[in-house]
């Protein structure tokens, strides 16, 4: 199924923030030990709502697409979990749609609010 990867970090007893995402940042936010139930999305669509309900039980969601832009992958995230009746906050993190200067990948990711030290505050600002 999509979205059902893996719930791999369940350190988040008090169902305050779950963080869903994919790809190579996964390491990075494990290896900083942070306190989320995160998801790991590998298959993006179509969205496994089973998955988007077992999730739902956590006061905050993060969708943290540092690859696509705002009106992808985030957007139809959070839209399933308005349609399935989600109540909580739901933060997208994920790049503008605008014109990418240029520069290196962390210079970009920095500038535009999508790299690990971005997505920390935005977790911390929740709980």
């Amino acid at each position: 199924d999509s979205l059902a990867a893996a719930i791999i970090n369940a350190a988040n007893d008090n169902n305050k923030v779950c963080v869903i995402t994919f790809g190579p940042k996964i390491n990075d936010i494990i290896s900083k030990k942070i306190n989320v139930t995160l998801v790991n999305a590998i298959f993006n669509y179509p969205l496994n709502e089973n998955k988007l309900k077992e999730i739902m039980v956590n006061e905050n969601i993060v969708i943290y697409d540092p690859y696509g832009t705002e009106n992808g992958f985030a957007s139809s995230v959070s839209l399933k979990l308005y349609e399935l009746g989600y109540k909580g906050n739901i933060k997208r993190v994920s790049l503008p749609l605008n014109f990418v200067k240029k520069g290196s990948i962390e210079q970009q990711e920095k500038r535009h609010n999508v790299d690990l030290d971005s997505l920390i505050n935005v977790i911390e600002g929740m709980v």
